[in-house]
C-alpha cells in the first residue's frame, strides 16, 4: 500500500521544482491543493492560498461523491 500511494506524495511536492506555468497539471492529485494552500502561505499570496485552500476541501470531496455514485451504481446493477 505504501508503494502504491507513493505518487500521491511525490507529485506535489514534485510541483515545487516544476515552473509555475506547468505546476498545475499535478493539481489532478487530491494531495496537490494543501501542499499548494502551504507554499502559497508560505509566500504570501493570500488569494491563492484561500483559493488552494478551498480547492483541497472541495475538490477531495467531489472525487468521493463521484467515486460513491459509481460504486453505487455498480453494486446495484449485479
Amino acid at each position: 500500500m505504501a508503494k502504491g500511494s507513493g505518487f500521491l506524495f511525490t507529485g506535489p511536492l514534485a510541483a515545487f521544482f516544476i515552473p509555475r506555468q506547468r505546476d498545475l497539471l499535478v493539481g489532478v492529485l487530491p494531495t496537490y491543493w494543501p501542499i499548494k494552500a502551504c507554499f502559497a502561505a508560505a509566500e504570501g499570496t493570500i488569494v491563492l492560498f484561500w483559493l488552494a485552500a478551498a480547492l483541497s476541501l472541495l475538490y477531495p470531496s467531489a472525487c468521493v461523491v463521484f467515486l460513491y455514485r459509481r460504486f453505487r451504481l455498480r453494486a446495484t446493477a449485479g
